[in-house]
């Protein structure tokens, strides 16, 4: 079955496209894990900073407005019978 192939696709384009070399060295795997944690550190730091110019709201979930909302409607009683 030697149909579409998406190299062939391709190919005409891969003299244009980067490059990544090899690398010199092999990278060790205490170094490996250092920086994904100092990665990691860096996330949940900047996830906790509130970002300027954004008004603070008094819950934390998005939805829970939605929530209370399909509650009074009646969408959310499961036992009710219609």
């Amino acid at each position: 079955m030697s149909g579409f192939r998406f190299l062939n696709l391709v190919r005409p384009f891969l003299p244009i496209l980067p490059e990544v070399s090899s690398p010199d060295r092999k990278v060790s795997f205490n170094q490996k894990v250092l920086w994904t944690a100092v990665t990691l550190l860096i996330f949940l730091v900047c996830s906790q900073v509130p970002l300027y110019g954004i008004m603070s709201s008094d819950s934390s979930d998005p939805c829970t407005g939605c929530v209370e909302e399909s509650d009074q409607l009646g969408a959310l009683n499961r036992n009710k019978k219609i």
